[in-house]
């Protein structure tokens, strides 16, 4: 944000930032800050469990995951 403040850029007026990290204290940030979950944790695990189930022949065809949403 100080980058673009001393180019003479206004966060929030001249250029949008997004924080791809879910951070709590975005609302700290002059403007509050946008951001969105990654859930890794959660991909990482849906992604293992079905590479197992892959590896171990209980699923031959490709199969659609999808995660839970979490609003904030």
């Amino acid at each position: 944000m100080l980058g673009l403040i001393d180019g003479g850029k206004i966060p929030g007026k001249d250029i949008t930032v997004l924080r791809f990290d879910n951070v709590s204290e975005s609302y700290l940030y002059n403007p509050p800050l946008t951001t969105v979950s990654s859930f890794a944790l959660q991909i990482g695990f849906e992604a293992a469990n079905l590479l197992h189930q892959r590896i171990i022949g209980l699923d031959r065809v490709c199969k659609e995951s999808s995660l839970s949403r979490n609003w904030l």
